[in-house]
């Protein structure tokens, strides 16, 4: 899964989530429609009401990706814009850390129950309870699945005003939420490369499909 056995707590009270935020995701959701019946949540509940923008790529990144990554969300945490991602390894994980290194903000949207949620190594040090949102729309003690992060896209995307993506495959998660955004009208900005790494194999195909 995408959990870390040398992750830890993070230092706030893992108690402290609401039984349903779903109300409150979907009431400052560029797209509601996309948000799930019932939303777990951890944290600065404020981020909603910021400018959300999603980045999605590959776990295996290129160097070059996670540089990418990196500018990007240089130039948005000064336009108090909150980074959404899922928290898997690769492009989220960059997009989350720059972002609270650089004094922004970030939601993490998991793919598995909240009660699961601890900083991977990269956040320990820097996650606080402020510049975070922790989210999950699945049962608080529910470990990681393939198919929960596939499902967990759909929340990512109701809360950005657009998906950046970095790095996708022809198929796989950062492919269906670049699908997925389409069908729904998500605004979509996919890096072009000029000599795409392995990793960003599908990034030309999304670009001719409207990304």
């Amino acid at each position: 899964g995408e959990g870390s056995s040398r992750a830890t707590e993070i230092p706030w009270d893992r108690n402290a989530h609401s039984g349903s935020s779903q109300s409150s995701a979907a009431r400052f959701a560029p797209f509601p429609a996309l948000v799930p019946p019932v939303v777990f949540s951890r944290g600065n509940h404020t981020l909603l009401e910021l400018p959300g923008v999603a980045f999605a790529g590959s776990r295996n990144a290129s160097p070059k990706g996670i540089e990418i990554t990196v500018a990007c969300v240089k130039q948005l945490v000064p336009q108090s814009v909150n980074i959404i991602s899922g928290y898997a390894n690769g492009v989220d994980l960059a997009a989350h850390q720059i972002a609270l290194e650089q004094g922004g903000c970030t939601t993490l949207v998991l793919a598995e129950g909240i009660l699961r949620f601890k900083a991977k190594p990269s956040l320990a040090a820097v996650i606080r309870e402020e510049q975070a949102l922790i989210l999950s729309q699945f049962p608080p003690r529910m470990t990681w699945s393939a198919g929960n992060a596939m499902q967990r896209n759909s929340l990512i995307l109701a809360l950005s005003r657009a998906l950046v993506v970095i790095e996708s495959g022809m198929d796989g998660g950062t492919w269906s939420a670049a699908e997925t955004a389409l069908r729904h009208h998500v605004p979509v900005f996919v890096v072009d490369y000029g000599s795409p790494p392995e990793s960003a194999s599908g990034n030309r195909l999304l670009i001719e499909r409207g990304g």
